[in-house]
């Protein structure tokens, strides 16, 4: 693993405290969320960079704390060579909602 891959496990779990604090703005609730089902991350990163899905460790594991065993998900790894506003993350979750 590299410094690189360190520094940007931050933004993801930044990541996952946006897309939560979305999900609860429209759901009012996160509590109504039954089980994430599907994790797809975009990493802006250099052709050679080769730890995309180290890099989303940590977002699944913010996404495990956050709802237990109902966190768990499929999930894929992009690299991409840019992303709007220069960012170096964004991801895309699939939820499962009880109605």
């Amino acid at each position: 693993m590299t410094s690189s891959t360190l520094r940007a496990s931050c933004p993801g779990q930044a990541c996952v405290g946006r897309a939560l604090s979305a999900l609860e703005d429209e759901l009012g609730d996160l509590d109504l969320v039954e089980r994430v089902l599907f994790l797809r991350g975009f990493l802006n990163a250099a052709p050679d960079y080769r730890h995309h899905s180290v890099v989303l460790d940590a977002v699944s594991a913010a996404l495990r704390t956050a709802f237990g065993e109902s966190g768990g998900h499929a999930r894929s790894a992009v690299g991409v060579a840019s992303l709007p506003a220069n960012g170096l993350l964004e991801i895309e979750l699939v939820v499962a909602v009880r109605c």
